[in-house]
Formats: structure tokens, sequence, C-alpha cells
């Protein structure tokens, strides 16, 4: 968990702020693959700063970095977390082996297919 800002993450304030998505509040989870390692990085927004993770259960300080080490384990198609309201998830991969299925500024819906290996 990483604290700060509540910018509305939408035009025109991505384009006219410069590093929106590091200055919002956001929660970083690192998933080990077979493939390489995953960050999945949810920014929190004005009116979207509530996530819930599924596999952390435990109330985090929203005044200080937060570190927590999780060895539960995540298959194909789990939910990992849940924003209350919506809002932008980043994807970062190390593997140059996966092609995305879905299209720029496409809505995507839990069980729609993003990328694929």
């Amino acid at each position: 968990y990483v604290p700060g800002a509540l910018f509305p993450v939408r035009e025109p304030y991505i384009s006219g702020l410069p590093n929106l998505y590091a200055l919002n509040e956001r929660v970083i989870t690192i998933l080990e693959t077979p493939l390489g390692d995953v960050a999945i990085v949810m920014v929190a927004a004005i009116n979207v700063s509530t996530i819930e993770l599924q596999y952390q259960k435990d109330r985090i300080n929203s005044k200080t970095i937060t570190v927590a080490k999780s060895n539960t384990q995540v298959e194909k198609g789990d939910w990992i977390a849940t924003f209350h309201l919506g809002s932008t998830v980043v994807i970062l991969t190390e593997s140059r082996d996966i092609k995305i299925a879905a299209q720029e500024n496409q809505a995507l819906r839990y069980g729609e297919n993003l990328a694929y290996v």
C-alpha cells in the first residue's frame, strides 16, 4: 500500500497532471509467475479509495507505506481485489511473450480477457 492523493483518474486529469498514477494512493500486488514477475497496480481516485484485497484482510494504515508478504497461491481467473466504485489498474510484466487482447480505452469486466500467452 502506498498512500497518496485521490485525484480523479480520467481526462483531463490524466493528460494534464504529470505522474498522476504515481501521485495517487495505490496498492501494488506482485505475482511470481512462470513467465516472470507481474505487478498489478491498483490506483485509487476520488470517491474510489476503498480497495479490498482478497488475500490481505488486515486494515491498512492510510498514512504510511505498508508492505505485507503473503504466500497465498492464486490461479488463473482468481479474484485478487475489489475496487468499490471502480478505478484504474496498471499491469506491468517482465515477459515479452504476452499478447494484449484488449483494445485501447476498452472497458473490461470481470472474466473478460485482457491478455493471453
